[in-house]
C-alpha cells in the first residue's frame, strides 16, 4: 500500500460584484488551466460554501470543490499555487 497526500482546492462560482461563473466558463477553465496543470487526475465535485461575515451575516455560494492525489515528497508546487487564473 502507498500513502498519498490528498490536496484540495476550492473554487467559489460567484463574481465580485454579482453574477455567476457560467457552467460554459468553468468548462472552459477546466479544459484551459486545469486538466492541463493535473494531467494524473483529479476529482472534482460541487458544494455548497458558507462562510460568516464581518457583519454577523451567513454568506453562501455556490462551490467547485477539486481533489488531487499525490504521493509525498513529490517535488511539486502546492497545488493552489499552479492554478491561478481569474474566471469571468
Amino acid at each position: 500500500m502507498q500513502v498519498r497526500i490528498a490536496e484540495r482546492l476550492f473554487f467559489g462560482r460567484s463574481i465580485p460584484g454579482g453574477g455567476m461563473v457560467s457552467d460554459e466558463a468553468w468548462a472552459a477553465f477546466m479544459e484551459e488551466h486545469v486538466t492541463p496543470r493535473f494531467p494524473d487526475g483529479l476529482t472534482i465535485w460541487n458544494a455548497e460554501g458558507q462562510w460568516r461575515e464581518a457583519t454577523g451575516t451567513i454568506a453562501k455560494e455556490p462551490t467547485v470543490v477539486i481533489e488531487l492525489i499525490v504521493p509525498p515528497g513529490a517535488q511539486r508546487e502546492p497545488a493552489r499555487h499552479r492554478v491561478r487564473v481569474r474566471i469571468v
